[in-house]
């Protein structure tokens, strides 16, 4: 401290805390005295005492961090750790004296922590080291594990800790040495080569450091695929002569299949034929040949087949049985028209009964065409005179055994004699007959049955009239597989005036006669007499009849069309009697 010339200046060098105060100085003269004061503050930089530099702690232990700090004004505190700030939170706090407190340590709190202070002064830090131990577990641990025998097996095994964990193999309680066939990789796997049946059994692999030591087992299953053993002696031949089967067989236990493995490949069952010595071979027939044709080509003939014996061999016994073989054969009916027909007649007439009427009628071939004799007995002599014109009575008689002309079929040969007719006959004076005739077929005499019931009106004629039937023709018109059509426009005489009249039919008969030649045949009939004889009640009628195909036999007449199947008519409408 110096005055000079009325200056001064108060220099303290490294000042200390201490020189804060209140300085004054003084100054004097012979004139007087004056002071002036002043206040020093002293600001002192941080200082940062961190005890105890390293720590070493147990996981989840509660650490606290001391930092111990002084300096004016108050210094401001935080925390790093391995450079970077520290977020604080729940876990991990910042005490208001400065220290860190880390509650449920881990492993991840392990680093450098740096307690930072500043204030205006400066700054100041200090370093403490926290190191957490941690007891060893395993992060990868090994896994039961199958391999085919012969390949290579690893095991993997990753622990961590701190201090950093040893890791060591044993297999059951006995610690595995490396070398040959094992080896452990510098990652801690445990590898086998070429592996064994034998080393089939648990692996453990245990981590140790200072706090402790842990064991993970895994267990080692080898896969064997499964060999079969060598061949077995052949067994004896199954057949004392002649061809047998010997048989061999193998086990699949050379080795068996094991933990999973696959079964042995291949049979284990072996044969092969045998022959000790060979068997007599008797005669022994040949299949039977084909049979002959029939002898005859309709009705009853004979046909034969004929086989041969092979040789006997070794001393075995000749063929037994016949050579040759002959049976009967019917290839079918020789086709017969019947010449003779006869039936029943029953109904009513102008109300009048018919109660036992009988028809015969005898059909004899001439070169003209079917010449049929026919009579009608017991009729009624209210009604003789009526039966001179209803000659269609006679139907089943004149269109079964007709003539066939041309390719056409007669009644006989299209239904075997055996089928329904329907008969309408329509007078032009306005009666109308109906008829139903059922032919029944051919007996075994050969004559044709059959049955009609008449119903309904015709004109009253007399007893003595003189009556002529024009000759005349009827269309029969396939109209389904089993069922015709047919009509008719007549003329008869009657006392010298005519008089039409007007005929139509419908036939059913069995499917299994298949359908007419044609769609459409004509049957003519000719050459008509009648002849009465009142007192035996008798009316006797002689034409001719013969069955053609018509002029338009493969075209649908005029109100029917060809079906789909182009084999009949389908009515458009029934065909209605019309009488002009």
């Amino acid at each position: 401290r110096a005055s000079y010339h009325g200056r001064s200046r108060l220099i303290i060098r490294n000042a200390i805390e201490q020189d804060a105060g209140m300085y004054t100085c003084i100054a004097k003269n012979p004139a007087g005295m004056d002071t002036v004061s002043v206040s020093v503050v002293m600001k002192v930089p941080p200082r940062v005492i961190v005890p105890d530099s390293e720590r070493v702690v147990t996981v989840a232990e509660t650490v606290i961090l001391s930092c111990s700090v002084g300096g004016d004004p108050l210094p401001d505190i935080y925390w790093t750790k391995n450079g970077r700030s520290i977020q604080l939170g729940n876990r991990i706090q910042q005490l208001a004296n400065g220290s860190l407190v880390i509650f449920d340590s881990t492993s991840s709190d392990a680093g450098d922590y740096k307690c930072v202070a500043t204030n205006e002064a400066g700054s100041s830090e200090g370093v403490a080291t926290l190191s957490v131990h941690e007891p060893p577990m395993f992060k990868i641990e090994p896994t039961n594990t199958t391999v085919v025998e012969g390949g290579v097996m690893t095991m993997d095994c990753v622990a961590e800790g701190e201090p950093q964990p040893s890791v060591t193999w044993q297999r059951g309680w006995t610690e595995i040495v490396p070398g040959g066939r094992i080896a452990i990789l510098p990652n801690n796997s445990l590898r086998i080569f070429t592996v064994q049946l034998s080393d089939t059994g648990i692996y453990r692999c245990k981590a140790s450091n200072s706090l402790g030591k842990t064991l993970i087992e895994a267990a080692l299953a080898v896969m064997v695929h499964g060999q079969y053993s060598d061949w077995s002696d052949w067994n004896p031949c199954s057949k004392s002569c002649g061809t047998g089967n010997q048989l061999r067989t193998r086990e699949c236990n050379n080795p068996p299949p094991t933990n999973g493995g696959r079964y042995c490949q291949g049979p284990s069952l072996d044969n092969r034929t045998c022959v000790v010595t060979e068997c007599p071979v008797p005669g022994d027939w040949s299949e039977w040949g084909l049979w002959s044709e029939c002898s005859t080509t309709c009705d009853e003939g004979v046909q034969d087949r004929h086989r041969v014996c092979n040789i006997p061999l070794f001393g075995g016994l000749p063929c037994v049985g016949d050579r040759d073989e002959v049976v009967k054969c019917s290839v079918q009916p020789c086709y017969r028209i019947p010449r003779k027909g006869e039936g029943n007649l029953v109904g009513y007439i102008n109300n009048i009964d018919l109660t036992e009427g009988r028809i015969t009628a005898l059909a004899t071939p001439t070169a003209d065409g079917t010449y049929i004799n026919a009579t009608i007995d017991n009729i009624p002599p209210e009604i003789s005179g009526h039966f001179q014109h209803l000659i269609s009575v006679l139907n089943p008689i004149y269109w079964t055994l007709s003539q066939e002309v041309g390719g056409a079929s007669n009644g006989f040969r299209l239904t075997d004699g055996k089928y329904n007719r329907e008969t309408q006959v329509q007078f032009a004076t306005g009666e109308i007959l109906k008829m139903n005739h059922y032919v029944t077929g051919v007996d075994r005499n050969g004559v044709l049955k059959f049955d009609i019931i008449v119903s309904g009106s015709v004109p009253e004629l007399p007893v003595d009239s003189e009556v002529y039937l024009y000759p005349y023709t009827e269309d029969y018109i396939q109209t389904g597989p089993t069922s015709l059509y047919s009509h008719s426009s007549r003329l008869m005489r009657v006392n010298g005036h005519m008089l039409p009249y007007a005929w139509n039919h419908t036939i059913s008969y069995d499917q299994s006669h298949g359908v007419m030649p044609y769609l459409v045949q004509k049957l003519t009939t000719k050459d008509i007499n009648i002849k009465m004889d009142q007192d035996r009640q008798q009316l006797m009628f002689t034409f001719t009849s013969q069955i053609s195909p018509d002029t338009q036999s493969n075209q649908c007449p005029k109100g029917f069309i060809l079906n789909n199947g182009g084999s009949f008519c389908t009515g458009l409408l029934l065909r209605k009697v019309t009488v002009i």
